[in-house]
């Protein structure tokens, strides 16, 4: 069954990476930091359009340490947060990694959130950032987003960028031959998250 997308409103995080003290990566003339800033906002105005409230964890300017995004995703109860980076890549098109946090020791468990430690909050929902990742990119294996950018097989590792975080969260890495190249990334993004949220939130 699906949901109309307007019918049906899911809080996502948007954590771009970097803040005011970190550029992150070099790419072209420009840093990771500036490139998935405006990545976000992108992504925050088109999924807006589709009916979905979307929360920025940091704005330009800010600095924010990942204690404090893991605090803002677990007080607001987002539904996903959804961590972007970015890379110089040398692919004409952009190529996109898709993480979730996960180690040879992980298992899931089901103690309330009220009780978890920082240490310990983003084995929560283990399972449900796996599903996340692997309907993320069944989804943009779809012939009509080859054209825009290449897809590789979700993996589980022990993300820093991810934990602490009691909602389910996936990163996703953008490798951009351009700065501007992230723009390739908004419309199928756009569609995949809208998509895939409403049909894995049924």
């Amino acid at each position: 069954m699906m949901l109309n997308s307007t019918l049906h409103a899911v809080s996502i995080l948007l954590d771009p990476a970097g803040d005011m003290h970190t550029t992150g990566r070099l790419i072209g003339d420009t840093y990771e930091r500036t490139c998935m800033q405006q990545l976000a906002q992108g992504l925050k105005a088109e999924l807006e359009k589709k009916g979905h409230t979307v929360l920025l964890s940091r704005l330009p300017g800010e600095q924010v340490t990942q204690k404090e995004k893991a605090q803002l995703a677990n007080q607001c109860t987002v539904d996903i947060v959804l961590r972007l980076q970015a890379y110089h890549g040398t692919n004409v098109t952009p190529q996109l990694y898709i993480f979730y946090y996960d180690t040879q020791q992980m298992h899931a468990t089901r103690t309330t959130p009220h009780v978890l430690s920082y240490q310990k909050a983003h084995t929560l929902h283990h399972e449900q950032s796996k599903g996340y990742a692997q309907a993320f990119y069944a989804q943009l294996q779809q012939e009509q987003y080859a054209r825009f950018l290449s897809v590789h097989e979700p993996i589980g590792i022990p993300c820093v960028a991810l934990k602490g975080i009691v909602p389910p969260a996936i990163s996703l890495e953008c490798g951009l031959q351009r700065p501007s190249d992230w723009q390739y990334l908004t419309q199928p993004l756009t569609e995949v998250v809208d998509t895939c949220l409403n049909d894995l939130s049924i």
